[in-house]
């Protein structure tokens, strides 16, 4: 008779210790719940339970609970390895992965990296099936280190390139997408309840990719469950009752057909069509394309600054009237050359043009995510115009304040508008593209020993933070980053915090970063305080808007949120950024 093992994680909180004093408690209130309604669903099928919660699931344990399995299950068997608490990513240590980054599981004392879990997946002998099933973020691909292109395709073809050491079988259902993050709340994760309802103590007799399907019919929270499979995957594996093992009934008399290679003498489906455009677009920002990375290997002395765009289309050169205003107050940059002691994050072409087109045409998920957009765009909207109600409300003239809405209308109209970072926050993808186009840029900078002063605008405020956070990660970053000035910053808007990474929400200032300076001027906007929520070191709030005339009592949004820059403002490039700078 076959033996059954079920290994259950679960975790409500980690390590504050482990973390940097962050406890993970917001969003896993209800892991421990998940696992306990896991284990109703196994119990009667006769599956050998070991729980770890919490506390006792720590990397040590969990590894060594696979690892014991790996010697005790033996052809016939089945495992279920089941993890509900973070997910996280980090950046590619070995090369492995395509989109740079390994996912992760937050473990109660540390992280523990896909390539971890690759390296006790082929332990396991022939024949031994095995299910992942993962409700956390980054949880498409979490299971091992991939190198496929696929990632985002919620059934994967099988990688036969990193499979051959693998003999054993696995299915993989994961919450979310990789970059994506997987709903939790105090009565479980969203997947997990879903699955429970599905499952209906039993009453659910299909296969695990029909499972799939229903989750994804199912969970409504706007992530995309995933499906995936590693290792020799038999007919009989896929055909099989989930959690059950035996046959399925009503299974299709076709089996699910792994995604062909493109062939040139026949059309391709919309489907494969979406994946080599998806590995088109991510092959060129792994080249860098358009952007003028720095190397390793570059000699870098003295103070560099960085300077990050925010929305609307910039160029190559973008910083030159920037610089202009600020070099008659610092000798730091000497003449601070393009490429030289001043650089410039280009991210605009990546949001304002194949990003804009890939999402419209693509199936299956592009309706979720332009869901998920407009839902983004609306409470942004709403943040805007309640911002401009307040600014109009001490007017005391109700004309005034009815006319705030108008008033952003209009500014629309003059071309201010924030629909292309709509596509950086809902596509994980195009997120870590254009947090690429920041650390290309940045990383090589702090990997030299150099002082960086990094003064970031706008959306590119969002950019920069998450960048940074990223390079929290990487080892051997000898360099600061002095001054980190956020201007006219939306990580102000709490439709834009609320969508950060989740591991970005607890505000805290990136390590590297030895001042955080928050600078707003009246009129703009999508500007504000952050100090509730992050942890600036500094504020400069409320300057008047240098080149900007008040219109209705209140100043143009679009003027007020580009004059940090102008020509003539010495308050900010002088008494502000050259201050800072000059130490």
């Amino acid at each position: 008779m076959s033996t059954k093992m079920a290994i259950l994680v679960g975790l409500r909180q980690v390590s504050t210790a482990a973390y940097g004093g962050w406890d993970g408690r917001n969003g896993c209130e209800g892991c421990e719940l998940d696992v306990d309604n896991m284990g109703k669903i196994l119990t009667p099928l006769g599956y050998e339970i070991h729980l770890l919660k919490t506390a006792n699931a720590t990397k040590t344990n969990i590894l060594t609970q696979l690892e014991f399995a790996a010697e005790a299950l033996t052809a016939g068997d089945k495992l279920v390895f089941y993890f509900a608490g973070h997910g996280g990513q980090q950046p590619d240590q070995n090369g492995d992965e395509l989109d740079a980054h390994d996912e992760t599981l937050l473990a109660y004392d540390g992280e523990i990296l896909d390539d971890q879990l690759n390296v006790i997946w082929p332990k396991f002998q022939a024949g031994v099936r095995i299910v992942m099933l993962s409700d956390s973020c980054n949880s498409g691909t979490n299971y091992r280190a991939l190198r496929t292109v696929a990632a985002l395709s919620p059934i994967l073809p099988v990688d036969r390139d990193t499979t051959e050491a693998m003999v054993a079988q696995m299915i993989h259902m994961g919450g979310c997408r990789d970059g994506f993050t997987s709903s939790g709340y105090v009565a479980g994760g969203a997947f997990t309840m879903a699955l429970a309802t599905i499952w209906n103590g039993g009453a659910f007799a299909g296969t695990y990719a029909a499972l799939h399907q229903a989750l994804v019919a199912a969970v409504t929270s706007g992530q995309s469950p995933q499906y995936n499979e590693y290792g020799p995957v038999t007919e009989e594996f896929r055909n099989e009752r989930a959690f059950v093992g035996a046959l399925a009934p009503d299974i299709p008399t076709t089996p699910l057909a792994p995604i062909p290679a493109p062939r040139q003498d026949s059309q391709l489906s919309e489907e494969n069509q979406r994946l080599l455009i998806e590995a088109y677009l991510r092959l060129l920002d792994q080249l860098g394309a358009g952007t003028p990375a720095l190397t390793q290997e570059r000699a870098v002395t003295g103070r560099q600054l960085v300077y990050v765009h925010g929305i609307s289309t910039h160029v190559g050169g973008y910083s030159n009237p920037w610089w202009a205003a600020l070099k008659s107050y610092t000798t730091l940059f000497g003449a601070g050359a393009l490429n030289g002691t001043r650089y410039e994050v280009l991210w605009s072409n990546l949001v304002n043009s194949r990003a804009a087109q890939a999402m419209a045409g693509l199936p299956g998920d592009a309706p979720r995510e332009a869901q998920e957009a407009e839902s983004l765009r609306v409470r942004i909207q709403d943040v805007l115009e309640d911002r401009q109600r307040q600014q109009a409300a001490p007017l005391g003239r109700t004309a005034a304040a009815s006319g705030a809405a108008r008033g952003l209308d209009m500014e629309r109209s003059r071309g201010f508008t924030f629909d292309d970072f709509l596509v950086y926050m809902v596509k994980g993808n195009m997120r870590q593209q254009v947090i690429n186009r920041f650390t290309q840029i940045v990383r090589p900078l702090l990997a030299a020993g150099a002082e960086v002063d990094i003064i970031a605008h706008s959306w590119g405020t969002v950019v920069a933070y998450e960048g940074l956070r990223e390079l929290e990660n990487v080892a051997n970053l000898g360099g600061r980053v002095t001054n980190f000035f956020t201007v006219g910053s939306a990580l102000s808007l709490p439709p834009v915090r609320s969508s950060l990474r989740f591991v970005n929400r607890d505000g805290r200032r990136p390590s590297m970063v030895e001042q955080w300076i928050n600078v707003d001027a009246q009129g703009d906007l999508v500007g504000g305080s952050l100090a509730d929520m992050f942890a600036v070191d500094d504020e400069k709030l409320e300057l008047i808007p240098t080149g900007c005339q008040k219109n209705w009592g209140w100043y143009n949004l679009a003027c007020a949120h580009a004059s940090y820059f102008h020509k003539d403002n010495q308050l900010v490039n002088q008494d502000i950024f050259a201050n800072f700078i000059n130490g």
